[in-house]
């Protein structure tokens, strides 16, 4: 006898919690009720055992199972909603809490697990640490209501206002209860990556849901776990779900000027009007900056004096100088002092920079782990040509997770596309 018996042996079963009313449900199929439980899965038969043989309320055999109990209700509830049976639901669930009470009429089906229907039988079969939990549980409770004593009453109109707030948060939270992807919401919000891929996927195989399959993926991708994630991405339905932020797999073009070159970015294109240039140490001298070259019109070359910058052990950052002009829409060149040949990048029209930034922001909301928003954002930023800010993307996840290859694998690739070294982003 495992503990859960025991426990079960010392608290008789208490009623159990009903979906269905409880009046005019007879007569009493055991046969279907055990032909239905059979064709459970495991932890959906543990469940119906625990609610209806035992009289575990949800809480509970949430705790015990480690199952969010707004999983616990869903699952509960897709016992009778696709059921086979020729039972309608309240007659399925009485005749279900018979079984498991009385035990299996003769000749019906045996269980897969344990010597009969009882749960008194079936719990033996549980896992021993759910059995554990649950008996801890099931003798910590306190049901002897005996000692309690009568408070003063209250008014009728004191009564009526509490009576219609309480009504008020008792449909909230079963709303709330009854919808997993909601819980699963919460868990993200608060960082339990893990607790929310539980929901979400079993959500998922139970309903098919494509948004509870792409929203499982979001979460794999917060804990670091590409290769799950990618593998799971190969479903189309779960891909499409994603929309525009699905991962880009196609071909990148080469933009970049050659590794030696020492102007390192910007190269290729951005958003940023005013951006910030990062170069190899050189020797003192000119940055040129290029306006316009190619449209047509006098090309306008602007400088900024630099010092001699041979000294600094990596890459030298420089600001916009404030004595330049905002850039526009177009293409310019630059190049570093000491190098004659030059790096170019396109600035993106206002209209179509201001459509990928919004969004990027309003696709990814809270309810996106921080690192599957960096991913998204990746790709998305790939697909619309912006390469170096889809390798910064790629980058911070390197850093976040450093024994994982595939943001590092795109962090090179891209910066081969762009002609600079991996070291430009990775540092």
């Amino acid at each position: 006898m495992g503990p859960l018996s025991a426990a079960f042996r010392d608290r008789p079963a208490g009623e159990p919690r009903r979906l269905f009313a409880s009046a005019g449900v007879e007569p009493i199929d055991k046969t279907a009720a055990a032909r239905r439980l059979k064709s459970l899965d495991a932890l959906d038969r543990r469940i119906a055992v625990l609610v209806y043989g035992v009289g575990l309320g949800l809480d509970v055999v949430s705790m015990g199972l480690r199952l969010d109990p707004a999983l616990v209700r869903w699952r509960l509830h897709r016992i009778f909603a696709s059921a086979p049976s020729t039972l309608d639901g309240p007659h399925l669930e009485a005749s279900i809490i018979a079984l498991l009470r009385d035990g299996g009429s003769p000749g019906a089906e045996s269980p897969p697990e344990g010597e009969s229907w009882r749960a008194e039988d079936l719990i033996d079969a549980f896992p021993e640490t759910e059995q554990d939990r649950l008996a801890a549980r099931m003798l910590s409770d306190d049901d002897d209501m005996s000692t309690a004593t009568q408070q003063p009453g209250l008014g009728p109109g004191v009564l009526l206002l509490v009576g219609a707030a309480v009504a008020a948060f008792m449909t909230y939270g079963f709303l709330r209860d009854v919808n997993p992807m909601w819980a699963a919401e919460k868990y993200v919000r608060n960082g339990f990556y893990e607790d929310a891929f539980q929901v979400y996927s079993d959500y998922a195989r139970i309903s098919g849901s494509a948004e509870a399959k792409a929203q499982a993926v979001l979460c794999l991708l917060g804990l670091g776990d590409f290769e799950s994630a990618l593998e799971r991405l190969s479903d189309e339905e779960t891909t499409a779900a994603l929309g525009a932020m699905r991962p880009f797999e196609g071909p990148l073009e080469q933009l970049g000027a050659g590794p030696d070159c020492p102007a390192l970015l910007p190269r290729g294109h951005i958003t940023d009007t005013r951006p910030a240039f990062l170069l190899r140490p050189s020797p003192p001298g000119q940055l040129e900056l290029v306006l316009f070259p190619g449209l047509g019109t006098a090309s306008r070359t602007v400088h900024h004096e630099l010092e001699d910058t041979r000294d600094v052990p990596e890459l030298v950052s420089l600001a916009y100088p404030d004595t330049w002009p905002k850039l526009t829409s177009g293409t310019f060149e630059w190049s570093a002092p000491g190098h004659a040949s030059p790096a170019s990048f396109t600035v993106m029209p206002v209209d179509q920079t201001r459509q990928i930034m919004n969004f990027a922001k309003l696709r990814l909301g809270v309810k996106v782990p921080e690192p599957a928003r960096n991913f998204l954002r990746g790709h998305y930023y790939l697909r619309n040509d912006l390469y170096q800010q889809a390798a910064m993307q790629f980058a911070w996840l390197a850093r976040r997770f450093p024994d994982a290859d595939y943001p590092r694998e795109r962090v090179e690739e891209i910066s081969a596309a762009l002609g600079v070294d991996p070291f430009v982003f990775l540092r």
